[in-house]
């Protein structure tokens, strides 16, 4: 299957304001007006078609120059209903306007999963108010947009946009926006046909402009109360008349609506115009876009360059796109007139001119125009063949509409009949959840090639397609959370796909690691999270390369190889901060990683700040599952550091994440830690009811899924005195364990069965476990496993020092008992009363000039224990307010 060819391909085009007729007549009442778009979140131009919305909003721009405010602009169509495609050129047009913004939210937009609107656009909203100046973008024709997705994507935009940011949108029709709500709160400007039509006197200044006779007032008038000030049908009318018209019997004779008067008067225009003109406007009017050398191709001729211009100096309906004016577009409703009238006089021509654009965009890399313009001309097999050749570049974007768009468009015979392209079909299905059709296209793409498997010509085709399907198929199983068939159907993909396939190669190998990892395998885990991101770093997608070492670094940290752990999550830390002033949203997971090990390894401080910027980065991304974990290791180093309020805050906020998008798995885990961190703070009753509530019993199955609440259960079994039923739990948990090379969990539950056959059979039969677990600790680097334990392994320690087993080891694991000063409680040595690391911690904040909400927002701490910790400080320095505390923490060289 075709392999994505790399980032999107934005037509810089559409990012431009379409640029001004030479006889354009200035509206400077219009522009004054477009002024207040800086007081308002929201603009809304709203008329029908020929009012001058975009020519109106292009002075504007132009007047721009004259102040300190950065604009862009995008030029919408039916394709951009597309939210992927949408988003990346919203994200273009506001970096078209501040070119220093919108990276981050490009990059989530790489990875294999389909992140929210709300995760995309929540780092470009906060780069636009970190931003200095004001900043506006433009979407014009919003007309063009049926999508519920895309609607609701710029509802959240509107209703974050900071003070400094501003929409403007301009349509035909009233958007589906809050647009009462933004009223009520003075965040709308609204111009629509009362202000945009043209008044009594803009038009006698128009057609003293353009009419080569006198103009009366009488004429003005008639003409505004026929016209209404309909800004195209007055534009027509100029280029309709000659130079021996009588203007007020001209006048006089416009009657009927607006669309029946512009139909009149483009014939009154087109019969003026030279037979080679009116061939040239009919033959183009199929295009979108208009360039000279395009333009050749459908008429023929090799003058396009010259008529363009010819065209745009007469001001015939006609917009440039650039400023080299090698781009242009016609007014919709000019263009559409056009193009009626040549469907009407010969359609097979217009199928042919279609065709031929098809061609030219093809030839010049526009794969998506070239599949436009050949379902408009009916040729379905080239369109066959360029949507075979696009789609994965289309899919790998994240964009679902547009190719959905043209399947279905495409005759059900032909898709039947290319297994190619009934692979994408079923590919588009599955994105959109449809899986029972999804997989009838999968059987369709089978029974089509089998005859064929036998031709050693289509040999390597036949398995590069049968590949494909797998994916497909490994992807429907994945959404559906079925683990064993994720893993058969990946691992059938990656035996089938050629190895330059490499993007479809590692989201296979990212699914098939997450698989194991779940059904607990983890050297086949490990082995393919390894795959994936050489796979994805060779295809150049950070994103995808990231996940799969930050999941490895997961892997490894439980396989009992925490400074391996350490070192890949540096390592995915390096490239989702790599050449960037801020790190990517994704680099969560990478913090969060780092802060993990850390924490293993009894490095606190440090763990603490790594874990609170995996939190923050976590909920920049929107991704729920990554910010659960983040929360839930930040409260492992607060626990850690015997900060047992700060980590029931950081699991209380995980918690609400994790009901509110009914994560079962999360819910399980969290409810086994909240237990656990009560029987570290000695309080057994609320430990003993998780254990009623949670439906495990000491007999179970000891399995992967369960292994963690199983450890909390083995705790609590130990703390309830029942020391037979924990040891006979722990014993078949660590036979589990070793099985699934699970050291990490080998060396929690020997320290576990240690203390229970302690309590059945004295020190010296708990001596055995013991060894085994402080030996495969030490060789490791494990700090907290044991320390964790608390007071039950105390005497177990000293026993075993007694006994010679790993005296260094013991030695290390008392002195972090004793908590020795680190660099930031050094200064507080003068004091009688030390400061601790959090206080140090609030101090630092204080100094920084932080409110005290501030402080417990960054710290993730309540409000209250912020409050607590500020008056301890007080009475630790002697002082009594913020300034004195700040100074006199000064003088002791805390802060």
């Amino acid at each position: 299957m075709p392999e994505n060819r790399g980032p999107t391909q934005i037509l810089s085009t559409k990012l431009q304001a379409p640029g001004a007729g030479r006889d354009l007549i200035p509206r400077p009442r219009i522009v004054e007006r477009l002024n207040g778009i800086l007081d308002h979140r929201l603009t809304l131009l709203s008329a029908p078609a020929g009012f001058g919305k975009t020519t109106a909003l292009a002075q504007w721009i132009a007047s721009l120059q004259r102040q300190r405010v950065a604009a862009g602009w995008l030029s919408l169509d039916k394709d951009d209903s597309d939210p992927a495609r949408f988003l990346r050129y919203l994200i273009g047009a506001f970096q078209s306007a501040r070119p220093g913004v919108g990276e981050t939210a490009l990059q989530l937009m790489e990875g294999p999963q389909r992140p929210t609107h709300q995760t995309i656009l929540t780092p470009l909203i906060n780069e636009i108010a970190a931003s200095d100046g004001e900043t506006a973008v433009v979407l014009d024709d919003y007309h063009a947009i049926d999508s519920d997705a895309v609607h609701d994507a710029v509802r959240f935009l509107i209703d974050h946009l900071p003070a400094n940011g501003h929409l403007v949108i301009a349509s035909r029709e009233t958007p589906p926006l809050p647009l009462p709500l933004l009223r009520g709160r003075g965040a709308l400007l609204e111009i629509g046909v009362e202000h945009l039509r043209f008044t009594r006197d803009e038009i006698a200044a128009f057609l003293r402009a353009t009419s080569p006779t006198a103009v009366s007032a009488e004429d003005a008038a008639s003409l505004e109360t026929t016209s209404e000030g309909w800004v195209a049908g007055l534009q027509l009318f100029a280029l309709s008349l000659s130079g021996d018209v009588d203007l007020s019997e001209r006048i006089r004779s416009l009657t009927g609506s607006h669309r029946f008067i512009f139909d009149y008067l483009v014939d009154e225009v087109l019969r003026r115009q030279p037979e080679p003109l009116r061939d040239f406007l009919h033959r183009t009017s199929v295009l979108s876009r208009l360039s000279g050398p395009l333009c050749d191709v459908l008429t023929g001729a090799t003058d396009g360059t010259e008529t363009l211009e010819q065209l745009h100096r007469a001001n015939l309906f006609i917009y440039s796109l650039d400023a080299e004016g090698r781009w242009y577009r016609y007014h919709h409703l000019f263009a559409d007139v056009l193009r009626q009238r040549l469907h009407q006089d010969d359609p097979a021509l217009l199928s042919d001119l279609h065709r031929l654009a098809s061609r030219w965009h093809e030839d010049h890399g526009s794969l998506a125009e070239a599949v436009g313009h050949a379902l408009e001309g009916r040729a379905f097999d080239r369109a066959a063949d360029l949507i075979e050749a696009t789609a994965a570049d289309s899919f790998l974007r994240g964009e679902t509409s547009t190719p959905l768009r043209w399947f279905e468009a495409l005759p059900s015979e032909l898709i039947e009949a290319r297994p190619r392209l009934a692979i994408w079909n079923a590919w588009a299905l599955t994105i959109t959840f449809k899986f029972d059709e999804a997989e009838e296209r999968l059987g369709l793409a089978e029974s089509t090639w089998r005859s064929e498997e036998d031709k050693p010509a289509n040999g390597a085709e036949v398995r590069e397609l049968q590949g494909a399907v797998a994916t497909c198929r490994a992807g429907i199983a994945a959404f559906n959370r079925e683990l064993e068939a994720t893993v058969k159907f990946a691992r059938e993909a990656l035996d089938l796909l050629p190895h330059d396939a490499q993007m479809l190669r590692s989201n296979c190998a990212l699914a098939m690691g997450t698989a194991y990892w779940g059904l607990g395998d983890l050297v086949a885990a490990s082995e393919s999270f390894d795959t994936a991101s050489r796979f994805s770093e060779a295809a150049g997608n950070n994103m995808v390369t990231l996940m799969a070492l930050c999941n490895l670094a997961g892997v490894l940290k439980e396989q009992g190889k925490p400074r391996d752990a350490l070192a890949t999550s540096k390592r995915a830390l390096r490239i989702a901060t790599a050449a960037r002033e801020r790190p990517l949203p994704t680099a969560s997971m990478a913090f969060t990683g780092v802060a993990d090990v850390l924490r293993e390894f009894n490095q606190l401080a440090d763990a603490a700040g790594h874990a609170r910027r995996g939190v923050e980065h976590a909920l920049e991304w929107g991704n729920i599952e990554v910010s659960i974990a983040a929360y839930a290791t930040l409260s492992d180093v607060h626990a850690a550091r015997n900060e047992f309020g700060d980590a029931e805050i950081a699991l209380d906020r995980a918690s609400q994440l994790a009901e509110a998008n009914i994560v079962d798995f999360w819910r399980s885990r969290l409810a086994a830690k909240r237990a656990r961190f009560a029987l570290a703070r000695g309080d057994l009753e609320p430990a003993v009811q998780w254990a009623r509530e949670c439906g495990l019993k000491s007999g179970d199955a000891a399995d992967y899924v369960s292994e963690r609440e199983l450890t909390v259960l083995a705790r609590v079994l130990l703390a309830q005195g029942d020391a037979r039923s924990a040891l006979d739990l722990t014993s078949r948990m660590i036979r589990s364990a070793e099985t699934g090379d699970r050291q990490g969990a080998v060396i929690e539950l020997s320290l576990l069965q240690a203390i229970a056959v302690s309590a059945l059979r004295g020190e010296e039969a708990a001596l055995a476990p013991l060894e085994r677990a402080l030996s495969l600790a030490h060789t490791h680097g494990y700090v907290r496993l044991v320390l964790d334990e608390g007071r039950a392994i105390d005497v177990l320690l000293e026993a075993a020092r007694a006994k010679g087993i790993e005296p260094d080891y013991v030695g290390v694991i008392r002195r972090a008992q004793s908590v020795p000063a680190s660099p930031e409680t050094v200064g507080a040595q003068v004091l009688a009363d030390p400061v601790s690391r959090r206080e140090a911690e609030v101090l630092r904040l204080i100094a920084a000039g932080r409110s005290n909400q501030e402080i417990a927002d960054e710290l993730v701490v309540a409000l209250s224990t912020v409050k607590t910790h500020i008056n301890n400080l007080y009475g630790k320095l002697g002082v009594t307010s913020r300034t004195q505390a700040v100074a006199r923490a000064r003088e002791l060289h805390l802060v």
